[in-house]
């Protein structure tokens, strides 16, 4: 492991095995959250879609924008990933800080956004 003043060019060699079943974990967690939140997502766009309807086919005002915004999903970045790793001819795979940041504590730049769109349709079940 080579560790510098500046974390963020920190290394470390790992086990390819290892860290492919860490993200490929980490993988399966995301696309569970995202499949959820897309049922709960379905359902609060067609009751906004219905609730928009009854009110404009009433008179009220019609309203153009919908609230809900669709869940994001980010299985591409995880595939690439694995696909890398399941193609590369080596036993270990050194990576950056911020790559063990990704692949294995799976915090991502979007990982904040992801979990609060996520969270906003698993409280309405």
């Amino acid at each position: 492991m080579a560790l510098h003043d500046d974390f963020t060019r920190s290394t470390v060699t790992v086990p390819k095995a290892t860290l492919l079943a860490a993200i490929k974990a980490n993988r399966t967690k995301h696309a569970e959250s995202y499949a959820a939140a897309m049922i709960a997502y379905r359902k609060a766009y067609t009751d906004e879609v219905h609730a928009h309807f009854i009110t404009a086919t009433q008179g009220g005002k019609i309203e153009r924008a919908l609230e809900c915004a669709e869940p994001e999903e980010h299985l591409d970045e995880y595939d690439l990933v694995i696909e890398m790793l399941e193609m590369s001819t080596s036993d270990t795979v050194t990576i950056s800080s911020p790559q063990f940041k990704n692949f294995v504590k799976d915090e991502w730049n979007w990982t904040s956004s992801f979990l609060s769109n996520t969270m906003s349709y698993s409280s309405r079940k």
